[in-house]
């Protein structure tokens, strides 16, 4: 490989003297502390790391050989953080730990201030959404449990009635469950030469588009006697049959709606069918209901018949009792 001549190596040499002169030249007549402070702040391994160095430096350094390239690098640096963190709590967190005395530094904590201050208002507004919404939860748990509380109140009356052992018997010789449920328990029950009545209210919750409404069943648990003996019993109660329909399907059924009243007894229907099957099941109790009959299960003796009150001045009716057999002779009392 040939050699340059002198006169060109001479000036190759000053060409790179030239090139990289003053920033030598400033590293070797530059203090070493300025110079270690400068390479912290070109050199620190994160953007926040070069960001505190490069503060230190301008401050520590105002006369420092290398100020101007520090100053001409941190300030537009120093603004865009402050930009691309000002939604940023976490992010303002990190600026002021890092430059607690930077430029920005009290506009940093104001804006920090607002965000916690809105960071409060949103927690707190999210702390009452979310009691309203356990309150509104726990009303609507309240509601299903005293809807729930209906059905079964009618399911055990209709159980005692379909199954006691009372019938073509006189009080006297009544079981003591029968008489403390009926006479003792509240309201208690109160008779007559021809009938013992025990009148019922049942409060329900029923979700409408203003909120929860308190609606009420009232019915009368009816003994029927002849000749002083207990014959036939009866859950009697205008709109009764509503009120079980709006208990199971949440629909509220006004007095004066008849479209509403006819799919209330549907519902109905299907409410009491699930109450009477475990007593009379459908496969071997059903028989042939005519109306205002909308329901009747007849076997081994006893029959629950589901009668619809033709006006809203009629009760609906669920008669419940004993068969009478058609070769036996007239039952006489005990």
């Amino acid at each position: 490989m040939r050699s340059l001549p002198w006169g060109l190596r001479l000036g190759s040499i000053a060409l790179c003297v030239q090139l990289i002169g003053c920033g030598t030249m400033q590293r070797v007549t530059a203090e070493p502390g300025d110079y270690d402070d400068y390479r912290r702040a070109k050199l620190s391994p994160t953007f926040e790391a070069r960001l505190r160095a490069g503060w230190y430096y301008l401050r520590a350094r105002p006369d420092g050989d290398f100020r101007g390239e520090v100053l001409a690098w941190f300030g537009p640096a120093e603004e865009r953080y402050v930009a691309q963190a000002w939604k940023s709590r976490a992010r303002l967190t990190t600026y002021l730990e890092v430059l607690p005395d930077g430029p920005h530094a009290g506009e940093v904590r104001r804006r920090l201030a607002e965000l916690e201050n809105e960071a409060r208002s949103a927690a707190a507004e999210e702390n009452s959404f979310m009691r309203r919404e356990r309150d509104r939860q726990r009303q609507y748990d309240e509601a299903r449990r005293s809807r729930a509380a209906l059905r079964a109140t009618v399911t055990e009356w209709v159980r005692r009635l379909a199954t006691a052992d009372e019938y073509g018997k006189p009080i006297h010789e009544w079981g003591e469950d029968f008489r403390r449920e009926f006479f003792e328990t509240e309201p208690p029950g109160l008779c007559d030469v021809s009938q013992c009545v025990k009148t019922m209210g049942v409060e329900f919750l029923l979700p409408t588009h203003e909120g929860l409404r308190t609606e009420r069943a009232n019915f009368d648990i009816v003994l029927h006697f002849s000749d002083g003996v207990l014959r036939a019993s009866t859950l009697r109660g205008h709109g009764l049959f509503s009120r079980l329909s709006e208990s199971a399907n949440l629909q509220d059924v006004g007095f004066d709606d008849l479209q509403a009243r006819a799919e209330a007894i549907g519902t109905a229907v299907v409410v009491l069918s699930a109450m009477v099957e475990p007593l009379m099941p459908h496969a071997s109790c059903s028989a042939e209901a005519l109306s205002p009959t909308v329901l009747l299960r007849q076997c081994e003796g006893r029959k629950i018949e589901a009668i619809v009150g033709e006006n809203f001045q009629q009760p609906d009716l669920l008669e419940i009792g004993v068969v009478p057999d058609p070769g036996a002779g007239a039952t006489t009392a005990p």
